[in-house]
């Protein structure tokens, strides 16, 4: 038995590990879900794979001594490679840091199946608005920048207030859409309702709004047969700074939006927003 396992033990002491993190290279976030495929320089056979962690940290074991590629890809992110050459028993530190794919024509979407994916690859027929629109068609309200959005109903019901419904059961024994603000459910808790106005998700602060145009029980629970609407807001740690917002208009409506974001340390993220508003109805 001994003889017969000494050549397995010479055979891991000859190889190696590659380690390190993935971060945005913009503000040095973590990146967490990011694939990590190593493959032989000289051909397309990769040799091993992992995935980022909640710190943004992988590790690939086991390496044999020779020439690799490590390819670095994360959904809105342009794809990096880093050429690493493995000596025996070695191992080695790699730090990766990805941009941005600014000019990338695959909208990341995340409500359709509750993890980040490329639009084209949703399960279902979803609309995404970006800030520009956001904020160019919405005046009393977040979502009033649905209203030229395929398959979206909205009915205005008073000065800030609107009822959306994605799938042609607009009605007022309708239950609307099941609403998350960044994963959280956003419904009313006492009464169950989608109070749009009182939402954390103002139009300063909105980085995306998913509309889910078909029946989600599978993934969010029974009674969620009205679509989903998911806001995003904007990330402290990407997008910090102070910002303000001013509108008014007919009925003596007055509105000011702030939002204070940034980050301690890098570790630490904090957001602070807000509104105020009258008008008479």
């Amino acid at each position: 038995m001994l003889l017969g396992l000494a050549p397995l033990g010479t055979m891991a002491q000859g190889t190696g590990a590659v380690t390190g993190t993935v971060i945005d290279a913009a503000d040095g976030a973590p990146l967490v879900g990011a694939t990590v495929r190593l493959r032989a320089a000289a051909a397309p056979t990769v040799v091993r794979r992992g995935v980022t962690g909640e710190t943004g940290t992988y590790q690939l074991d086991r390496i044999r001594p020779g020439r690799y590629v490590l390819e670095v890809t994360s959904l809105g992110y342009q794809r990096r490679h880093v050429h690493v050459t493995m000596e025996v028993g070695e191992s080695r530190s790699v730090d990766v840091e990805l941009r941005r794919d600014a000019f990338g024509l695959e909208t990341i979407v995340e409500a359709p199946s509750r993890t980040r994916q490329r639009l084209l690859e949703a399960p279902a027929s979803t609309t995404v608005l970006e800030p520009a629109r956001i904020r160019r068609e919405a005046t009393t309200s977040s979502v009033e920048a649905l209203r030229a959005a395929e398959g979206v109903d909205v009915a205005q019901t008073g000065i800030d207030r609107r009822e959306v419904a994605l799938r042609g059961f607009n009605s007022a024994v309708s239950a609307g859409p099941h609403v998350r603000t960044d994963h959280r459910q956003a419904r009313a808790p006492a009464s169950g309702l989608n109070l749009y106005s009182v939402m954390p998700n103002t139009t300063l602060d909105l980085d995306r709004i998913e509309a889910v145009q078909g029946p989600a029980g599978a993934l969010y629970g029974t009674g969620v047969d009205g679509g989903v609407l998911h806001f995003v807001t904007r990330d402290p740690f990407r997008d910090p700074g102070t910002s303000f917002a001013l509108s008014g208009g007919s009925r003596r409506y007055l509105n000011a939006q702030f939002r204070q974001a940034g980050g301690l340390g890098g570790a630490v993220g904090y957001k602070f927003t807000g509104q105020w508003g009258r008008a008479d109805e």
